[in-house]
């Protein structure tokens, strides 16, 4: 529906408003990272670097894959 549709594009512009976020987006779009990695790449502290992550998803930007103990983002 119509309201669906602005709800969707509504977070998607929620979460490309923040610098931190295009940035991932970005260095995704290279290659599968870690969320260790991306922390340690932006500076970022794991819960600030978890925040941006869930909004992302929520977003249906970027998703999620588990290899062991690891979660890999693409």
């Amino acid at each position: 529906t119509t309201h669906d549709t602005h709800s969707d594009l509504d977070q998607v512009f929620e979460a490309l408003v923040n610098k931190h976020r295009r940035e991932i987006i970005y260095v995704l779009g290279l290659q599968p990272y870690s969320i260790s990695q991306l922390a340690t790449m932006r500076h970022l502290s794991l819960p600030a670097i978890h925040k941006h992550i869930k909004i992302l998803e929520n977003a249906n930007m970027i998703k999620r894959n588990k290899e062991g103990q690891t979660n890999y983002l693409t």
